[in-house]
């Protein structure tokens, strides 16, 4: 198995989103499912009125049915919209409505006690709402979950209404009548296009309520660890709204935290402009730490090694380089070296952060790889003066990120910090030590009592042996679906661009 968190250091990534942007997940992409989600469990409620006998599989079953619908709608009438939920189980079964005229819903859809894996449009039995949307949902305090079913809050009731009010009352009828059929015509996709979900319409009452649940705060329980309600994405969003307005080449979400990292300014407050510059640099550190395990794993390929003369080796290959380039003496104390390291400012740091990259593409960058890693880790700790690593402390106390483990403040103790009085070969190996036990105790501990192996190596009387390489990634921060939603809203073309809705809504939130 490969993982994704060989040294178990991204919660602390993970975790500041999840801050910066609640309510949302990398694979809740479409705004309208909200919306949607929130009508089908109303009709289910309203067709099953007074029963208190129906069972799970009834009430996922119906729900899984309009999910189904929504994906055939979607494929025969805008087939380039991406993040559409069975999109692929319809483009393979499209040629049957086409054939027959109609295609048996329920076949495809219904998830029974011997339906086999991969035969219907999604395995999960509750559908992508309960795998993907219902935990979104119940952040936005949309939804529970009670019991395993789903129940609508007052804000889902109220979101209920207002998508019903954006659908035609003679399509939602056909709608629930081709769910309770289990078949689906041909004609019917054309008399069902109020349901795509790529048409909210501007200024409606459920567009209104969209953007409501957005701009609002991030919702209960998400409160700072002063209990004060926080509006970490209504900020996020503010942010991405003026980005957009901006001179702009390519947008990705990494030019956008980037951008916030390189224009970020000491500021009295930590808010999400903070956040994402938090974000980069727990990032960066993340980075240079998987820079370094993969070169150690790219060394060790081919044979096994006595793991302490292995550890030497690569030891002195990093201190031979940073002598060669920096002319680094291996008995120089650290805090002293800190002084040569060139690197300091927020584009240099993103330059090297780059670099790092680019060369763990190539296995023989492999030791080169590992003495930028090391010297970034510097240069990062060099950049960051006294004030801001208050800040930074203070960031992780307020949104509870303090706990989590791979977070700057906690790096740059333990790798940098206590070692400041250490020569320099005696940090290189501390280093390198740390990173492979953290490997080790990160893998005991994710395989637990089950049989996966996600160890990267085998060490067994004092020998270590290869088995898997892994390459640095970053984690993905929300910003896909969130940047979806405001094109979904038209507060965003399609170029990247504000529309006029977009410069008016940025206007009200800066007001």
């Amino acid at each position: 198995m490969t993982g994704r968190d060989a040294l178990g250091i991204q919660n602390s990534s993970i975790t500041t989103y999840g801050r910066l942007l609640p309510g949302l997940t990398n694979l809740t992409q479409r705004l309208r499912y909200y919306g949607f989600y929130m009508w089908i469990i109303r009709e289910f409620y309203k067709a099953n009125e007074g029963r208190t006998d129906f069972t799970h599989r009834e009430h996922y079953n119906f729900i899984r049915r309009g999910e189904l619908i929504i994906a055939f709608i979607m494929r025969n009438k805008a087939p380039e919209v991406k993040s559409v939920i069975g999109s692929k189980f319809t483009g393979e079964n499209e040629s049957e409505i086409v054939e027959k005229g109609y295609y048996d819903i329920h076949l495809g859809a219904d998830k029974l006690k011997d339906t086999k894996k991969g035969s219907v449009y999604w395995d999960f039995r509750s559908g992508a709402l309960g795998q993907y949307y219902a935990g979104a949902l119940s952040t936005l305090n949309l939804i529970n979950t009670e019991g395993q079913f789903f129940h609508l809050e007052k804000k889902g009731k109220l979101l209920a209404d207002d998508y019903a009010n954006s659908i035609d009352k003679l399509q939602q009828k056909r709608f629930l009548d081709v769910i309770e059929s289990g078949r689906l015509y041909l004609n019917d996709i054309d008399n069902l296009e109020d349901f795509r979900i790529d048409k909210i319409v501007p200024e409606t009452k459920e567009w209104n309520y969209y953007l409501h649940i957005l701009l609002k705060d991030d919702g209960e329980g998400i409160e700072d660890i002063k209990g004060n309600k926080s509006y970490m994405r209504r900020e996020s969003i503010k942010l991405l709204l003026n980005y957009f307005n901006s001179e702009i080449d390519e947008y990705d979400e990494r030019s956008f935290i980037l951008y916030q990292f390189i224009s970020h300014k000491k500021i009295d407050k930590v808010d999400a402009s903070f956040g994402w510059y938090y974000y980069y640099l727990n990032e960066a550190f993340h980075i240079a730490l998987e820079s370094i395990f993969w070169s150690i794993l790219v060394q060790l390929d081919g044979r096994p090694r006595e793991i302490e003369s292995f550890i030497d080796e690569i030891t002195m290959k990093t201190i031979d380089l940073c002598h060669q380039e920096l002319g680094i003496n291996k008995d120089e104390k650290l805090k002293e070296i800190i002084e040569k390291i060139p690197f300091s400012n927020s584009t240099q740091i993103s330059s090297h952060l780059q670099e790092l990259l680019e060369l763990s593409k190539n296995s023989s960058h492999a030791p080169k790889s590992m003495f930028k890693a090391f010297v970034f880790i510097l240069a990062i700790y060099k950049s960051i003066p006294s004030e801001e690593k208050e800040s930074i402390l203070e960031f992780e106390k307020q949104y509870s990120i303090l706990g989590q483990k791979g977070r700057i403040s906690e790096n740059l103790k333990i790798f940098v910090e206590v070692c400041l009085s250490n020569e320099f070969n005696e940090f290189i190996k501390k280093s390198i030590q740390q990173i492979i036990n953290g490997h080790i105790n990160t893998a005991y501990r994710k395989m637990g009592n089950g049989e996966s192996n996600l160890l990267k190596f085998i060490i067994e009387d004092g020998i270590i042996s290869h088995i898997q390489t892994m390459k640095p990634q970053h984690t993905s921060p929300r910003l896909n679906s969130i940047t979806n939603f405001l094109h979904d809203l038209s507060l965003v073309n399609q170029e990247n661009k504000l529309t006029s809705l977009g410069k008016k809504q940025l206007k009200i939130l800066s007001n």
